[in-house]
Formats: structure tokens, sequence, C-alpha cells
């Protein structure tokens, strides 16, 4: 397996990924806070969270993920 995961390597097949070098993540609440936050200020800035908006017969639609049940 390893020999496999070498030459793999040495063809391009496999990369290694990025490493972030944030460390301010140390607990997951952390985490989950600043990706809420991220979300809030996408939505502040008048955009989809996702960046996509959707047209119906020229009008803009709401995607159904966005309603709570």
């Amino acid at each position: 397996m390893r020999e496999e995961l070498q030459m793999a390597r040495a063809s391009g097949k496999v990369i290694r990924g990025e490493v972030e070098d944030n460390t301010d993540f140390k607990t997951s609440a952390k985490f989950f806070q600043r990706m809420q936050n991220d979300v809030q200020q996408s939505l502040a800035d008048g955009g989809d969270a996702d960046g996509k908006k959707r047209k119906l017969g020229g009008e803009e639609t709401v995607k159904s993920s966005k309603f709570k049940l």
C-alpha cells in the first residue's frame, strides 16, 4: 500500500491538501460561531448564503431550504 501511495503521489494522482494555519478554532463552539457570523454577514450584505439566486418567471425565488418547519 505504501508503495502504491508513493507511486500515486509521484504521478500526480494524489496531492497533499492545504493546511489552514488558523488556530483560533480550538473548540467546536468557536468554529460554529464563526460560521454563523459569516452567514449572517453574507445575508446582511444582501447576498444569498451560497451566493446563488434563482429566478422564476422574472421574479426572484427563495430556496425551500430557507424555510424552517
